[in-house]
Parts: C-alpha cells; sequence; structure tokens
C-alpha cells in the first residue's frame, strides 16, 4: 500500500521491473474504482528510454533482464504469452466492464486454475482491446470464450499478432534486441499506393489521418511518402508520423497496433528518429 494516490500511480511505472527471473506484474486491482490511470510506460519502456537518452546506463539499469536471457511475468520478453486480443466489442466499452465480464466467463465455464480473477487488466480502444492473465495455462484456456456475447457482440477472442508460440521461445529463436520507444512511429496498412497519385486524395488521407492521430497526443510532422511516377517504392503506403513525447507515441503505438482500418490491420511500430528527421524512408 501507497502513502498516497500520486505514489500509487508512480507505482505501476514498476510494471515489468525485473526480480530474480521474474517480471512483475505491477497495475491496479480489478476491483479500483478512482479516476482513470491512463497509459503509464512500463518499467522496461521507462529503462529503456532512460537509456537512449543516457547509453552509459544501460551496464547499471536496475530491474532490466540481463542481455541474452528471458524472463517470466506478463510484462517480461514473453508479455504475449499472458496477453489476448479481444475483437468486436460493442461501443463505447469500459475496461472495469469487460474485466469483470471476461472473469465471469471463466469461473462460469470452469476455466481458471486457482482461487481468484483470471484476468488481471484490460485496455480498451475503441472496438478492440488487449486483456491480460495472471497465467500462462488460463491464457491458454482463455481462448475458449471466443463468441462469447458481451452486451449483445460476440466476442472474438485470440492471440495478439506479436504472438510467439512456447516452443519457439524454448528455442531461442525469438530473442530480439528490446525495442527502443522514440517519439516517432511506422504505420503500415493504412493506406494504398495507388491512393496518394491525386494531390487532392493525397492532402485529404494526410489530414484525416493527423487529425485521427492527435487523439493519442501533439504531433510535429506526418509523412506519407508518394510513389514516384511509375516507380512505387517499398515504403510507399507507409505512414510517419512523430509526435512532441515519447509517451504520446508509445500511446499510439500500443492502440494502433492490430487495429482494422480499411478491412486491414494496421502494424505499428516506433521508427528511428533520426531517420525520421532526414527523411530516410525505409520499411521496418
Amino acid at each position: 500500500m501507497q502513502r498516497n494516490a500520486e505514489e500509487a500511480t508512480l507505482g505501476c511505472q514498476l510494471n515489468g521491473i525485473v526480480l530474480g527471473m521474474h517480471a512483475l506484474n505491477v497495475n491496479r486491482p480489478s476491483a479500483y474504482m478512482g479516476p482513470p490511470t491512463g497509459h503509464i510506460l512500463s518499467w522496461p519502456e521507462t529503462m529503456a528510454q532512460k537509456i537512449h537518452q543516457n547509453p552509459e546506463l544501460a551496464a547499471s539499469a536496475i530491474g532490466m533482464p540481463a542481455a541474452g536471457t528471458a524472463v517470466c511475468g506478463s510484462a517480461g520478453g514473453n508479455k504475449t504469452q499472458f496477453e489476448l486480443y479481444i475483437g468486436n466489442l460493442p461501443d463505447a466499452s469500459r475496461d472495469s466492464e469487460l474485466l469483470n465480464f471476461l472473469n465471469q466467463e471463466m469461473i462460469s465455464k470452469m476455466l481458471v486454475t486457482g482461487p481468484g480473477n483470471a484476468f488481471t487488466q484490460s485496455r480498451v480502444a475503441g472496438r478492440f482491446a488487449f486483456a491480460e492473465l495472471r497465467s500462462v495455462e488460463e491464457t491458454d484456456k482463455a481462448l475458449a470464450l471466443n463468441g462469447a456475447v458481451f452486451n449483445g457482440c460476440a466476442l472474438r477472442v485470440g492471440r495478439p499478432r506479436a504472438y510467439v508460440p512456447p516452443e519457439v521461445l524454448a528455442a531461442g529463436l525469438a530473442m530480439t534486441p528490446s525495442i527502443v520507444p522514440t517519439c516517432a512511429i511506422q504505420l503500415k496498412n493504412m493506406v494504398k499506393p495507388d491512393e496518394l497519385r491525386d494531390d487532392a486524395e493525397y492532402r485529404e488521407i494526410k489530414d484525416d489521418i493527423h487529425e485521427e492521430m492527435t487523439n493519442f497526443g501533439e504531433i510535429e510532422s506526418v509523412e506519407i511518402p508518394r510513389p514516384l511516377g511509375e516507380a512505387v517504392p517499398v515504403y510507399c503506403g507507409n505512414v510517419y508520423i512523430k509526435y512532441k513525447e515519447i509517451r504520446a507515441a508509445a500511446v499510439a503505438q500500443e492502440n494502433m497496433e492490430g487495429r482494422t482500418f480499411g478491412g486491414a490491420s494496421v502494424q505499428c511500430c516506433f521508427y528511428p528518429e533520426e531517420k525520421f528527421n532526414s527523411q530516410e524512408w525505409i520499411n521496418l
């Protein structure tokens, strides 16, 4: 228990801190009824940001996994083992309402493996959400909730796009360098190259995307590379956005990854700021 509400909120930044070989899950309890906390960077994201700004801290960062090792826990390197994608949500769904429903369904269908609630948190973003569970076993069992009716809508419950099968993790084939958050992001599958040829249509698309993405924070620049005559570079059709703050980019990345746009699933990742600043476009 914290001394005050402000310290309790700050304590959420410890989510993902590594103790031994386990990444701790530090979040609001499911019964929390206070004001919305909003997006808070996890410990790995916070430390990655600090290391990005001061590389000399890499060797002394506290609570980070050692290079080349994997950690256990929903906030660790294998986070997707504890996470599910929830699609086809009704409009105006709330985190607490969805979380209560999922936990009740787990209990009524006898999918829990221990006392208490299996789902620990949910993050609603419009018509979809990501939900985390306390164990890998219950995450596997929760796939049986696919089709469960929530406020009149049959939910689509499945693995997130970034899911890596356990056997791949065990073989050590999924170990990749930590992703360092930046102020810039790259989005795929939001526009088609042919839509960018007409000047008026291009301006309209750019304005619409700018307006949509300001929901996550103040934007510094939106860049959408266009076809070069008949030539269509591999990065053409990608959208590159730079925010004023890393926190805004992190919120955008989390909310846009996997979102359906024009019938296609959006892919969103952080983009190197030096490449954005020099207008160097690549296809990550």
